[in-house]
């Protein structure tokens, strides 16, 4: 009976470290997953569209309006994010002069106010008045930063914008209509008749319209 008990005890510390063993591959298994799943949280892009980006400081350019009175004032968001691992101590945006556009209550370079630390962002206000010039403008804005005991940093971002002038009255802007191109054609199987050389013969092409729009003779009288 001795005998017997030593063993069945052996075998239930056994089990009791195998449970053991199991629970702590498991918890392991576990760390490696929680740390795996926050460095994809780290690296994956937040919102918006990046348009350029330096040793890990970034830029983005918000959007504008498609239909622009003229005079109309107007704010584009343009954002500066900070994952370089050092501080931004100085911040500018230069917006080049173009025809079209005019900044309201600034002048073409704007600063940052404030140190940008890592991993966060900063948000420059910029404000544009439309003057009726050019349909499709250009918005090129660079970015001048200085990171905590480095040299200056420039680079630079171009966004382009077409606008539809308004005359005050009630405006749509175009549909685009590209990827609804016409396909408009000639039913298949039309035979041609038999006629002699130097006749005359008038033939009725049937034609199949599979567009979506109607189709209009524009030539017409």
């Amino acid at each position: 009976m001795k005998i017997l008990n030593n063993c069945t005890l052996r075998k239930t510390n056994s089990a009791r470290t195998k449970g053991f063993k199991s629970s702590n591959i498991s918890k392991a298994i576990l760390a490696c997953l929680l740390v795996a799943f926050q460095l994809l949280a780290i690296f994956v892009p937040v919102g918006g569209a990046v348009e350029a980006e330096d040793g890990g400081v970034s830029l983005v350019i918000g959007d504008m309006p498609d239909v622009l009175p003229k005079g109309e004032v107007f704010e584009v968001d343009v954002t500066i994010h900070n994952n370089s691992g050092s501080k931004i101590t100085y911040a500018e945006l230069n917006i080049s002069q173009i025809d079209g556009l005019a900044p309201v209550n600034s002048d073409w370079k704007i600063l940052a106010d404030s140190e940008i630390q890592n991993r966060e962002q900063y948000n420059f206000p910029v404000r544009l008045v439309y003057n009726g010039g050019q349909d499709s403008i250009s918005l090129a804005i660079s970015c001048g930063y200085n990171l905590e005991g480095d040299v200056e940093r420039k680079y630079s971002v171009n966004k382009k914008f077409v606008f539809f002038k308004d005359d005050g009255s009630d405006y749509t802007p175009p549909t685009n209509t590209a990827k609804f191109a016409p396909n408009i054609k000639v039913k298949s199987d039309v035979k041609m008749p038999i006629f002699n050389a130097g006749q005359d013969v008038v033939l009725s092409l049937p034609i199949v319209n599979d567009s979506l729009y109607e189709a209009i003779n524009r030539y017409s009288d």
